[in-house]
């Protein structure tokens, strides 16, 4: 009995863990999730549209159903519209806006066990609670940095 026991809690764990490798989470905002430490599909899609430059598809993302595909679209542009490299559209202003003063939710997670939520207008504004506003914001701009240097 108490080897099925041992075998049960082996499978969910495996599971949960498996769970947290996959791009299942493609709503999920983290840069180094589960047990491997792995950046999220979101963090992953963005790093290769800003080595790739390709800003005009990240722009679409500010009106994407993905909301974490939203928020880094946000912050991605801000930054680019202060280094000068980018003028935001009005509509773009306006959606930038609106997801400042968003409650809607979305997931985060960070290490091997931790997975939350946040509102919209927290991690914009720098105000969450598990510091991933502050994180995303730093990763853009090295990411940025680095792109800038390749070129």
């Amino acid at each position: 009995m108490k080897y099925q026991i041992g075998l049960l809690f082996v499978l969910i764990n495996l599971g949960f863990i498996n769970a947290q490798t996959t791009d299942y989470f493609s709503e999920t905002i983290g840069f180094s999730c589960s047990f491997v430490g792995k950046p999220t599909y979101v963090v992953k899609k963005m790093h290769q549209y800003i080595s790739a430059s390709r800003y005009d598809e990240i722009g679409q993302l500010l009106y994407s159903h993905n909301t974490a595909e939203r928020i880094m679209a946000v912050i991605v542009y801000e930054e680019l519209m202060f280094s000068g490299k980018l003028t935001l559209r009005r509509d773009q202003k306006k959606t930038i806006r609106e997801l400042y003063r968003s409650e809607s939710k979305v997931s985060v997670c960070s290490g091997c066990t931790f997975f939350g939520l946040a509102t919209v207008k927290d991690l914009l504004n720098n105000i969450d609670t598990y510091g991933i506003g502050r994180k995303m914001r730093l990763w853009v701009k090295r990411e940025l940095m680095k792109q800038a240097v390749i070129n």
